[in-house]
């Protein structure tokens, strides 16, 4: 009974004040009292009725209004104002009860700001991703609408909860095994995901535990050890360090298996709804182009001469002859330096050459994945200023 638990909370905290009566008043000719009808706050009045007299009650609730009349005072007064015109408290109630309207009415809390209010298991892990992954610039507050629930049924799960060694038992303090490097990794990996709905409300638990097995790979992380024998390793005693360490090795050049994700990419297809290629651009930044180097190449010209088509290009345009340089082609119309231009022209050929060549000819082909993976790095953020002024126009 819903106005059971109405006048529980008016038992416990009183009527809220932020909410007020509409009421009109019916008194009748030659009364001594004036009498009113309420038009809005039905459930409200009807509550503290019954604290007031519990045996106005349904028989079977009669002895639980019983036991909260008992500790508290009779409620003589409610806050409330009463409207001569009855056409305006309409328009009030309507927006109070109609919902959003455009703005104009009230607009329930969402899955985030009931988190934020009042934290519970429900989702904690997703809004914690989700708060970290804002910090870290991985998506903005307005991408973050409606991800937060699809987060949380990826993340609840074992295999996602294994590989990202949370404790989520104090909802308002979720905690993370991993260190901070590898936590970024892992984020960028995921919000790209979910941006590009790859992350979605479809998946049921054999796709989840699929991505959750490809997922520390994708962020080039390695296995979280278990537990106990992290436990071990602080139980142990440290040993002695040697006297004098040699100096250290100059680093290691970074391994280049694979094109490199790029958020700014991912969000401006986002906004452009463009499924294809967010399918694809997913596909090309998981899959290894050492061990993929043909398929890569194609792919890559693929995705670029579909990117191409989506900005403007026709059919007979390849997207090295569209994306122009100098003063008057297109690159410097999307705000890159002439000289950039030049180095991201010599890309573009590249890539439309080993696609090209690779599609056509039975034998001849690309082999150098490393040289994919830089080019395509080289022309990512042009493809990212191209996109973003299709979304202007």
């Amino acid at each position: 009974m819903s106005k059971y638990q109405l006048a529980k909370s008016i038992a416990e905290h009183k009527t809220n004040p932020l909410e007020l009566l509409g009421v009109v008043e019916i008194t009748e000719e030659g009364a001594t009292e004036p009498s009113y009808e309420v038009w809005e706050g039905n459930r409200r009045v009807c509550a503290v009725l019954l604290l007031n007299d519990p045996d106005l009650a349904p028989p079977k609730w009669r002895k639980r209004f019983q036991k909260l009349s008992d500790d508290v005072d009779v409620i003589e007064t409610i806050e409330g104002r009463s409207f001569d015109d009855h056409d305006e408290l309409r328009f009030w109630m309507r927006n109070i009860h109609n919902g959003m309207q455009d703005g104009r009415g009230r607009k329930d809390w969402g899955p985030d700001e009931q988190h934020r209010d009042n934290p519970t298991r429900k989702n904690a892990i997703a809004f914690e991703l989700l708060e970290m992954a804002e910090t870290l610039e991985l998506i903005t507050r307005s991408d973050r609408k409606g991800k937060l629930t699809t987060l949380q049924r990826f993340a609840e799960k074992p295999t996602m909860r294994e590989i990202l060694g949370v404790d989520d038992s104090d909802p308002e303090h979720v905690t993370f095994r991993r260190s901070d490097a590898d936590m970024a990794a892992l984020l960028a990996v995921i919000i790209n995901d979910l941006i590009a709905g790859e992350i979605n409300s479809r998946a049921n638990d054999q796709d989840i535990a699929s991505y959750a097995a490809q997922l520390e790979e994708s962020a080039g992380v390695a296995p979280l050890p278990d537990e106990d024998e992290e436990d071990q390793d602080s139980d142990t005693q440290a040993p002695v360090p040697p006297p004098s360490p040699p100096p250290p090795l100059p680093p290691r050049p970074r391994s280049l298996n694979k094109i490199k994700r790029s958020n700014d990419l991912v969000r401006v297809l986002a906004k452009l709804e463009a499924q294809k290629l967010l399918g694809l651009y997913a596909s090309l930044t998981k899959m290894s182009a050492q061990a993929n180097t043909q398929i890569v190449a194609v792919g890559a010209w693929a995705f670029i001469e579909s990117t191409a088509k989506l900005c403007g290009a026709d059919d007979k345009t390849s997207f090295d002859s569209y994306f122009t340089r100098g003063k008057q082609g297109r690159m410097h119309s999307y705000g890159v330096e002439l000289r950039e231009a030049g180095v991201i022209h010599d890309a573009l050929k590249r890539l439309a050459t080993g696609g090209n060549t690779t599609k056509h000819h039975a034998v001849s082909g690309t082999f150098d994945h490393r040289q994919i993976i830089n080019d395509f790095e080289v022309v990512t953020p042009m493809l990212v200023l191209a996109l973003s002024k299709r979304i202007e126009e």
